[in-house]
């Protein structure tokens, strides 16, 4: 059993309110690492084929990586999966924080929940002992104060995930919450976790993790310290959170702005303010357990007018949901976006699906297609920030507009017709993030081909590999990326970029790394994260493997989506990226949609993926050494 990893998953089922260990040997561990491995492999054997995602038989999958809980910086990320309700297809979002390093100290490299408990349960990990404790007291409480209440439980402060009300009224975007700051926010598995009765899962570990060689894993660590202030993209990070790149997206006509009618905000100034501070408020930056680049921005709160951690400082909110709830709903009120963050934080809803469904319906509206009592008494348009906290609590209440609108995008679209359906923005029932690929054509392939919807963190992007001498291009060798790509180009070479990059992305979510602490993103090179995996586990672990490991991860969440009846039908764009951007020829030319589903063809071909099915073929699962997906395909 090679060290790092605890040989152990928790098995929890909450119908029967039983939990019970399974162990697993070194081969297992080779084969699927961690993270996304060990998700894909579990709801493809547990979840049956058109299971209800709201069901008992729909599983929930919480599963680190291998460096979690040790000195290596930013490996703490968990990959949390189960059948999506927003997409019906594979769901998968990522989060940071310290949760995932309490579980591996409690001595389990992954949590498997299954089965749907009549009333509202938590699940109490400490160490050894796994309980299904009521939770009748916290149902109806804000993220935040669950986990304020659930502290008091525990011997040792544990750290919490989450659902909110939103979870709880199964809003199909809900997300899960760890702490008030990192979330688990794409696909709607809070949403799962509210149809299993489970309000949170609070771990609290006392165990060292043991490695081959520690003293290796603290020299990363050390070296990263020195360093990562000299590295541009992190520095960028301290110094101004994920908003710093809010102006080099205005001034490359790529600022979702007006439900992606636009590429350009003239409040773009206003909002970025938000990366480095907010009116008087004093500004604190944190970050995940570990990790020195502290790329979140908190801020401090003085009249209790907004939720706040114990030392007073609410979350502010990442590039995201900036431009979500700002450019992108023509808003530069920052008090209101702030409040947006805050409440979706507390709520348990994902900022992203909440801000373009909101858009969608301001769209919606202007164009005549609704005629809604509550849109008119909030005056609900684009460029009026008095109408979002108003519709965002309609939302997590399931009242009114509101009940339409929890559904998400894709299925408001369809229940309001009428041609609506176009400006609906999303791939495969998830709202697109904020980047318009219309400006880095590999966004749009990782938009139209992710397994769980429209996602910008599939793969590095097209600005970084388009000049020889550019950071991504320098670090990413190893990768076989040697050449440079236009940031426009949509033909082979961009697809193989765009793959060559996927796969490394795929391999960093099985190890639970953050992509801003590793290259192309970060500081720290390829080397040194297959130096990592060798000083944690013992093994003469290889480049060459990884990335096998990362292949079989995107073959089993493929999979799984063609076992759902999902094919190539769904790998595809929203209309409205087909049109240009912008005024006056300011903005961006459209994606051509024959010239993207021939990217994507292109795409299954050097995956070895059926290029009508979009299926991974025999051929590839068995030399992968998965053959038994086959059998799970057929039923």
């Amino acid at each position: 059993m090679g060290l790092g990893y605890r040989g152990r998953i928790l098995r929890v089922d909450l119908g029967e309110r039983t939990a019970r260990v399974e162990e697993r040997d070194d081969c297992f561990y080779r084969t699927y690492l961690g993270g996304k491995g060990l998700v894909g492999y579990y709801l493809l054997n547990e979840v049956p084929p058109r299971a209800d995602a709201f069901g008992p038989e729909n599983a929930l999958v919480f599963a680190t990586g291998v460096m979690a809980g040790t000195a290596a910086p930013g490996f703490s990320r968990v990959v949390v999966g189960a059948k999506s309700p927003l997409t019906d297809g594979y769901g998968e979002s990522e989060v940071g924080g310290s949760w995932g390093i309490e579980l591996k100290r409690a001595g389990y490299d992954a949590l498997v929940v299954q089965g749907c408990s009549e009333e509202p349960v938590y699940l109490a990990i400490a160490d050894d002992e796994a309980q299904v404790r009521s939770a009748g007291e916290l149902w109806g409480c804000s993220t935040s104060e669950t986990e304020v209440r659930l502290a008091g439980e525990f011997a040792r402060r544990p750290a919490v995930m989450s659902i909110g009300p939103a979870g709880e009224r199964l809003v199909r975007f809900a997300c899960i919450m760890q702490g008030d700051r990192n979330a688990a926010g794409r696909g709607g598995l809070g949403a799962v976790m509210g149809a299993k009765k489970l309000k949170a899962i609070a771990v609290s570990g006392s165990r060292k993790v043991e490695t081959a060689n520690a003293s290796a894993l603290n020299e990363i660590a050390s070296w990263f310290a020195t360093n990562f202030k000299d590295n541009v993209p992190s520095a960028g990070l301290r110094d101004s959170g994920t908003a710093g790149i809010i102006g080099s997206l205005q001034a490359a006509a790529i600022l979702p702005t007006r439900n992606f009618r636009f590429g350009q905000f003239d409040g773009w100034s206003t909002i970025a303010q938000l990366g480095r501070g907010w009116g008087p408020h004093e500004m604190k930056a944190r970050g995940c357990r570990g990790c020195p680049i502290r790329c979140k921005r908190t801020f401090k709160i003085g009249d209790g007018s907004i939720p706040t951690d114990v030392e007073g400082f609410a979350a502010g909110p990442e590039y995201e949901t900036i431009a979500a709830f700002g450019s992108n709903l023509c808003i530069d009120d920052l008090t209101t976006i702030v409040r947006a963050n805050v409440y979706c934080n507390q709520a348990g809803m994902d900022t992203i699906s909440a801000g373009m469904t909101l858009a969608f319906i301001l769209e919606c509206r202007e164009r005549g297609l609704v005629d809604d009592d509550d849109l008119r008494r909030l005056d609900a348009r684009f460029g009026n920030p008095a109408c979002v906290l108003p519709l965002l609590e309609m939302i997590c209440e399931r009242r009114g507009i509101g009940e339409l609108l929890a559904e998400g995008s894709m299925r408001a679209s369809r229940e309001i017709g009428r041609g609506s359906e176009r400006f609906a923005m999303h791939v495969k029932g998830q709202e697109l993030p904020m980047h318009d690929p219309r400006g880095k054509t590999g966004v749009g392939i990782g938009y139209a081909t992710a397994d769980h919807g429209a996602d910008h963190m599939t793969a590095g992007h097209d600005p970084a590999f388009t000049e020889a001498g550019a950071y991504g291009m320098l670090t990413c060798k190893p990768l076989g990326i040697l050449e440079p790509v236009p940031a426009m180009a949509l033909d082979h070479r961009k697809v193989r970029l765009y793959l060559r990059l996927q796969m490394w992305w795929d391999f960093l979510k099985c190890l639970g790394a953050c992509f801003f602490c590793v290259v192309p993103r970060g500081l720290m090179p390829v080397p040194m994260v297959v130096d990592g995996v060798r000083a944690a586990t013992g093994w003469d672990f290889s480049l060459w493997e990884g990335m096998n490991a990362a292949d079989r991860a995107a073959c089993m969440a493929r999979a799984f989506n063609v076992r759902e009846g999902h094919g190539p039908e769904r790998d595809r764009l929203p209309a409205r990226l087909a049109e240009g951007s912008g005024q006056d020829g300011t903005g961006r030319p459209g994606i051509d949609p024959g010239e993207m589903d021939a990217a994507v063809r292109t795409y299954y071909e050097m995956r070895h993926w059926d290029p009508e099915t979009g299926c991974p073929t025999d051929a590839r699962l068995k030399c992968l050494g998965i053959e038994w997906v086959g059998a799970r395909l057929r039923g």
